[in-house]
């Protein structure tokens, strides 16, 4: 289970026109901007920096994000001339629609949703593996991750991320903005829970059956790794791989660190730029805190904030 589900819209800003879809992920930060023909086909054109997009509304599952869109989504929304949408809302599983992806050597097509290779990964997301940044003039770019230049950009999100606002609405806002620790975050209080058949669902971190055991946490019993190859996967601790050396911790001799402008990226701790301290350690300097059995990581500018509310010093 995905820890984020969304309807999103993107606009284009040169002509007007849009495009509305859901997407569950990992990551809010991953750069996905569509899957529809025509909106990718209209990206190509126009250029990836002409196009706004904005979270409309988050939900708590899969299925609920569907049956969203699939109300939102209407024959009338896909006839505007306007919309870059070709079919209506789907419904989950069984959404009716195609995707524009891409095999192991890079070659496009555009196939079904539900089409088998898309499915089992043989056949990735054609935005899989880039990102979007900011270029030197503020404006924003794909690019690959693997592009040499990756982390002299700026990511398009960095220093964002997602809280609630006074009616409960999700909403983006900087993490520098003063007003920031005023609202909720849009998963504080919640956990994604599995219970003993491997389903998934996002519950209060006070729910009874998450206290009680009948739920678990999603990765619990489970690690991910990286094999010889570099790729990520998870694995059932105490996989006898561990021992033969086959498969390892996917953050083995890896550090998460900031260079001096601010970027946030992950390096082996045998980077010459690490061991000179040219970027240092994300959480450099800073400060434990605890209230109410609850601990928090947080920068030393925050600190006078968190005491005037109840926290102190420490993890104990």
């Amino acid at each position: 289970m995905k820890e984020y589900f969304y309807f999103y819209k993107i606009t284009n800003n040169i002509n007007g026109k849009f495009y509305f879809g859901v997407h569950s992920t990992d990551d809010l930060n991953d750069g996905y901007m569509g899957s529809g023909v025509a909106i990718q086909r209209a990206i190509k054109k126009y250029g990836i920096e002409n196009f706004t997009k904005e979270y409309v509304k988050f939900f708590e599952d899969e299925e609920s994000m569907y049956d969203f869109e699939k109300q939102y989504i209407t024959r009338d929304l896909v006839e505007n001339k306007n919309c870059y949408n070709l079919t209506t809302g789907g419904t989950g599983g069984g959404k009716i629609g195609v995707v524009v992806t891409k095999d192991k050597s890079g070659n496009i097509f555009v196939v079904d949703v539900n089409d088998p290779r898309y499915i089992s990964g043989e056949l990735v997301h054609n935005t899989k593996g880039y990102t979007v940044v900011l270029d030197e003039n503020g404006k924003p770019m794909q690019i690959s991750l693997s592009d040499p230049n990756y982390h002299k950009y700026k990511h398009i999100n960095a220093g964002k991320t997602i809280v609630l606002d006074e009616n409960g609405k999700p909403m983006q806002i900087s993490l520098s903005d003063p007003n920031y620790h005023k609202y909720k975050h849009i998963n504080a209080g919640k956990a994604v829970v599995k219970d003993k058949n491997g389903k998934t669902f996002r519950v209060s971190k006070n729910d009874p059956r998450l206290l009680s055991g009948e739920f678990v946490g999603i990765t619990s019993g489970e690690l991910t790794i990286k094999d010889k190859d570099g790729n990520k996967i998870k694995v059932q601790k105490g996989d006898p791989r561990f021992k033969t050396g086959e498969i390892c911790g996917h953050r083995k001799n890896m550090v998460t660190v900031k260079d001096k402008q601010g970027n946030i990226f992950s390096i082996l701790k045998t980077d010459p730029r690490y061991i000179s301290k040219e970027v240092v350690p994300l959480y450099s300097n800073y400060i434990w805190i605890v209230k109410d059995l609850k601990t928090k990581h947080i920068p030393p500018d925050q600190l006078e904030h968190y005491l005037s509310n109840g926290w102190r010093k420490g993890r104990k």
